[in-house]
């Protein structure tokens, strides 16, 4: 519904806007609210400022005049009526049907009175509310007004974008006053004659002036109303006060081309944040941000480069988290972006509480060991231990009863496989790493012997012993030693601590670190800080260690010494490591040991051991347990397939993980790929019931998930960590509600017919197979590097709508996409809004609603009043009082006593002070 002749003209007195206009039909909508805001127009009644408010009925009367009406007889009676509400009606006034029993139409002079019978009564309406006066506003600041109508009943208010107006306030600068002052003295000497006669419309304070002041008006009125226009040229630039209408002007001088179809406030926005999308021009959040203004549809935007085939570009499997919630499992959450090709990672919980995660990583051509630590709610950054040119993989890692963090992992040299050991100590907060040895003087130290030292993450440093440093160097004293260790370790700090030699980084926080290579030095042994794994002529890799309940190490790993890759242990009792053993003795491959220490007192399964075997269909997993803890006993249970594999299917089992929760119930977790992509599975070994439980998978999607480790922290929570290929997704900086998808890591992936949901994945947006390159440019050619594919899903089925919307699209996309780059449009499937329930849709049909079923017990209850007390303290937690000089002892909220004094305290509840 339009209104006719819209007007809004600013007052020649200043800081007041006139409106105008006509209603056409007031008896359809009398009501009209007027609604005031800068910047933009209102978008609803209650969307600003309220000016004016007003309706068209006059009076209601009964229906007993419906038959003159319907005669078009003008009768005494009615006329009785309207001079009843103090309407006089004229001779010459007349009376038209315009709807015979429904409307009807008084015409009086140049007044219309419109009658409609609406229910049981005759409703009188007038012309209404046609003007309005908006006073008090700021100079040279545009005004924007809507005109709501509504119906008698306020059911519905109309909006049309037509029934808008708006017009520049000015400001009073009081111009014909200055031209008075600037008149000769005799033109005021002789302008004192007042009017006799105040006439309508004169201002008190005109009918104190004299006739050429009040002359001078005229054009002084005007000239202020041109002043004020030249004032507002100042903010012409100013994106949030200058005139609406004047937008597409400021968008042109950029080149940024005006949405008519956007309110004001998102037109400002758009030409305001133009430069940024002109500088962002070549990502895909700006890409995606511009069609959406474009299309309203939600739209995903997504490189194709990712799905061309690379011959030399495997999976890179980035390290991901997921936590066991009461039944199920959290989604996934990334840890790091720090990727390998394959290998676990490992873990254990430190005795400070602190989560530790080993891996090794791919950076540049090179792999080393890294390690991340998880305190108070957060990961630090991965931290390298190993700086050689070696290649560096397959870590573990445990806690001795000494304090002291022992790494082992995989190196390759001179073309083999080697076990290399460190010894680590990392610093929190606000304390250094420091080692303890474990031995005291003398010390037996040969001459040359070396002790080899990484300091906060640097490169491998060197102390050297020498015989002339020493009175005896075979029976060296702990002051001789630390004297050395000064000279050729400046970056660190030696000191006696009893009996001990203490090693302490000189600085401070997670980022102090204190790391003994024991394979490279000499000395590490002679001075107590432990022992390097001996190494052999064949290959040996993939270590796993744990403690046991004497505070020996047991290691396993993976060995050819014998030709065949099998499992083998050895232990080390704090001075030494014994004589290996082998534990596997099949003829074909067996890998990836992993082992758990299970319960001293159990008398059958005190050591648990799990690899995976390579058999001729395939990997499984395998497990063998000892009864005993004493390396020398050579007595072990029979091996055991962990999940046999059933007849007639095919599939493989691999990468073992194990964990003993605080149950005693041994947790193992593997990769598997028995639903045609590799997922995590895992069951547990219940103590009580001796038995296995069912297994399930604890990972789900067609994205690559392998290497799994298990962290249990303090409060048991049991979290599970893996390497994975699934993409990554960024909030974007400059456009924080667009996400975008880093496909990088999927690598070069070929159809695999057994993975189904993969294949089913093809040509959607989570597609990360590889294809051949697309050499041609139809819309059908995608798999290219240049090609971005825009999703769009739009609301309609119009074809002809979705046509348009992409040629819209592409006509302007162009101007902001980089020369080399291509776009193809893939639609999906419509998406419909529908009503669940319809309470604030009452046109819905049908209507939905919910039907309340309330069900009570006919056991009679008591509320016995609240019973629970409960008060806890925070660590550092402290009340905050208030305090004067006159009052310095009052520390309550007393509100019956002057002056009232308040407490200012956190948002915490029921603690006590001082934690």
């Amino acid at each position: 519904m339009r209104l006719e002749n819209i007007t809004a003209a600013p007052h020649p007195q200043g800081n007041r806007i006139d409106l105008r206009w006509n209603n056409p039909t007031p008896a359809e909508y009398p009501g009209i609210r007027v609604v005031r805001r800068e910047s933009t127009y209102p978008m609803s009644p209650d969307d600003g400022v309220l000016v004016a408010e007003g309706s068209a009925l006059l009076f209601s009367m009964d229906l007993s005049l419906q038959n003159d009406l319907d005669s078009g007889t003008l009768s005494t009676a009615l006329r009785q009526k309207f001079l009843g509400n103090q309407i006089v009606l004229s001779n010459d006034a007349a009376l038209a049907v315009d709807v015979p029993g429904s409307k009807w139409r008084i015409s009086d002079s140049e007044i219309i009175y419109y009658l409609k019978k609406e229910g049981l009564v005759l409703n009188v309406y007038g012309e209404g509310l046609t003007s309005a006066v908006d006073e008090n506003l700021k100079g040279e600041l545009v005004y924007y007004y809507t005109l709501f109508l509504y119906n008698n009943g306020f059911s519905e208010f109309i909006f049309d974008n037509h029934n808008r107006v708006s017009a520049l306030a000015t400001s009073p600068y009081n111009l014909a006053a200055e031209m008075h002052k600037l008149l000769p003295g005799i033109y005021h000497r002789y302008d004192t004659i007042l009017p006799k006669t105040i006439p309508d419309g004169m201002s008190e304070n005109d009918s104190q002036e004299g006739q050429l002041r009040r002359l001078l008006d005229l054009p002084g009125g005007e000239l202020d109303l041109i002043y004020s226009f030249a004032r507002t040229m100042l903010d012409l630039h100013n994106l949030e006060k200058v005139d609406g209408r004047l937008l597409p002007l400021l968008g042109k001088w950029i080149g940024w081309p005006i949405n008519f179809s956007l309110e004001l406030s998102a037109q400002r926005n758009e030409v305001k944040q133009a430069p940024e999308i002109y500088k962002t021009v070549g990502i895909l959040a700006n890409l995606r941000a511009f069609v959406n203004r474009l299309t309203n549809w939600d739209s995903q935007i997504k490189e194709f480069v990712h799905n061309v085939f690379v011959a030399n570009d495997p999976e890179r499997l980035t390290l991901w988290l997921q936590k066991l919630v009461n039944v199920g499992w959290s989604d996934a959450e990334l840890v790091s972006v720090d990727f390998a090709y394959e290998g676990a990672p490992a873990s254990f919980v430190d005795a400070h509480g602190r989560l530790w995660l080993i891996y090794h990583a791919q950076r540049g051509d090179k792999s080393d060991i890294y390690y991340k630590i998880y305190d108070q709610g957060s990961w630090s950054p991965g931290y390298r231990i190993t700086l050689s040119d070696s290649i560096d993989k397959y870590p573990t890692g445990l806690q001795t009863d000494d304090g002291h963090i022992w790494l082992f992992w995989s190196s390759y040299e001179n073309e083999t496989w080697n076990i290399k050991t460190r010894v680590l100590s990392v610093g929190r907060d606000l304390g250094s790493a420091n080692l303890i040895n474990n031995s005291s003087e003398p010390y037996q130290l040969t001459d040359g012997s070396t002790l080899v030292v990484s300091i906060d993450g640097g490169k491998l440093a060197t102390a050297q012993f020498w015989d002339a440093d020493f009175i005896d160097i075979n029976n060296a004293t702990t002051a001789e030693v630390i004297a050395v260790l000064e000279r050729d370790l400046p970056d660190l700090t030696a000191s006696a601590t009893g009996n001990n030699i203490q090693l302490t980084s000189n600085t401070i926080g997670e980022g102090s670190s204190l790391l003994i290579d024991l394979n490279a030095s000499t000395s590490a042994a002679s001075l107590g800080f432990g022992t390097g794994f001996p190494n052999v002529t064949q290959s040996e890799m993939e270590p796993n260690a744990f403690l046991d309940s004497d505070g020996k190490i047991w290691l396993f790993w993976s060995s050819r010494r014998e030709g065949k890759w099998q499992i083998w242990y050895n232990v080390f009792d704090g001075a030494s490591w014994d004589t290996a053993k082998r534990l596997t003795t099949d003829a074909i491959a067996d890998r990836q040991p992993v082992s758990v220490f299970f319960d001293a007192a159990e008398p059958n399964r005190k050591i648990w051991v799990f690899w995976s075997r390579k058999g001729p269909d395939g990997w499984n997993i395998y497990y063998q347990t000892k009864p005993s803890t004493d390396f020398n006993d050579t007595t072990w249970n029979p091996e055991i397939e962990l999940s046999p594999i059933p007849s007639g299917q095919k599939y493989e089992n691999k990468d073992p993980a194990v964990k003993l929760d605080q149950q005693g119930n041994i947790l193992v977790f593997w990769s598997s790929n028995r639903t045609g992509n590799w997922n995590i599975w895992y069951k547990d070994f219940d103590k009580g019931l001796d038995d296995w439980t069912a297994e399930v998978a604890a990972t789900t999607d067609h994205f690559t998930k392998k290497g799994p480790t298990i962290l249990q922290n303090a409060d048991g929570e049991t979290w599970l960590l893996y390497r994975s290929n699934k993409s990554l997704s960024y909030n974007s900086g400059i456009y924080p509600s667009t996400i975008s998808y880093d496909d990088r890591y999927s690598g070069s992936i070929v159809i695999d017919d057994f993975n189904r949901d993969r294949i089913g994945s093809h040509a959607k947006l989570d597609d990360i197979l590889a294809y051949s390159y697309d050499t041609g440019k139809e819309i059908t050619d995608w798999y290219a590097r240049d090609t971005v594919g825009i999703f769009l899903t739009p609301d309609t089925e119009d074809q002809k709508l979705i046509t348009r919307n992409q040629e819209v699209v592409k006509g302007i996309l162009n101007r902001f996409l980089p020369i080399q780059l291509r776009v193809v449009f893939v639609i999906n499937p419509v998406v419909y809004k529908e009503n669940i329930y319809t309470y604030e849709d009452a046109s819905a049909d049908p209507q939905r609603f919910i039907e309340e079923v309330f069900l009570d017990s006919t056991i009679p209850e008591t509320y016995k009043g609240l019973s629970d007390q409960f008060e806890d303290d925070m660590v550092e937690w402290l009340a905050m009082y208030s305090w004067s000089a006159q009052f310095p002892n009052h520390h309550t909220v007393d509100f019956t006593t002057i002056p009232i004094l308040t407490t200012f305290r956190s948002w915490h509840t029921d603690l006590v002070e001082g934690g």
